[in-house]
């Protein structure tokens, strides 16, 4: 009985397809987070009625953090899934 054969390691076009939708996601994240994003959920001053809360936290700093956020998970993916070391080859 032969064993079978082993994994092949991903292939590095997978992973070359991956980091430019994480540098996409990371750069909309830059523009629309404290870029000229945050133009789009800036109240208007004179108006009585806008959202300036979401629970409880100023609507433009919620904004801000959102996208934070977004750029803190593709760093985070593209660290664990793109930079990371090869492993040793054996001799």
């Amino acid at each position: 009985m032969t064993p079978p054969p082993p994994e092949s390691p991903p292939s590095q076009a997978r992973f070359r397809h991956l980091g430019w939708w994480l540098l996409g996601l990371f750069l909309l994240a830059v523009i629309m987070g404290p870029g000229p994003g945050i133009l789009l959920v800036n109240p208007d001053p004179a108006d009585p009625e806008a959202l300036r809360f979401v629970f409880g936290i100023p609507l433009i700093y919620a904004w801000t953090v959102f996208w934070f956020g977004v750029e803190a998970v593709s760093v985070a993916l593209a660290y664990f899934l793109i930079w990371r070391k090869e492993p040793a080859t054996a001799d």
